[in-house]
């Protein structure tokens, strides 16, 4: 199954865009914990990552803050936009 999921920065209306064949939930966990090897070791990461931390709009990642995941979640719109199984007949050779 596939997961096609969007987030939205509700500070500035930045998307990502995403594609996973994890649950929802186990995705999310995963940015979330790129957020924090990010902020712990400042190595390259996600491009929504990138942009949490780049931006001036949410402060604390600035101070070295760690946010928790329901301060995440007060900054990011997440939606399920697909949820099934890709048609994968249109890639094959006719």
């Amino acid at each position: 199954m596939v997961i096609v999921y969007q987030v939205i920065c509700s500070c500035c209306g930045f998307e990502y865009i995403g594609v996973t064949q994890q649950t929802f939930k186990d995705r999310m966990a995963g940015h979330f914990a790129l957020l924090v090897k990010y902020m712990r070791k400042h190595k390259d990461s996600s491009s929504l990552v990138k942009h949490l931390v780049q931006k001036d709009h949410w402060p604390e990642l600035a101070q070295g803050e760690f946010p928790t995941p329901k301060q995440l979640q007060a900054k990011l719109i997440f939606n399920v936009v697909y949820q099934g199984y890709p048609a994968y007949s249109e890639y094959l050779p006719k």
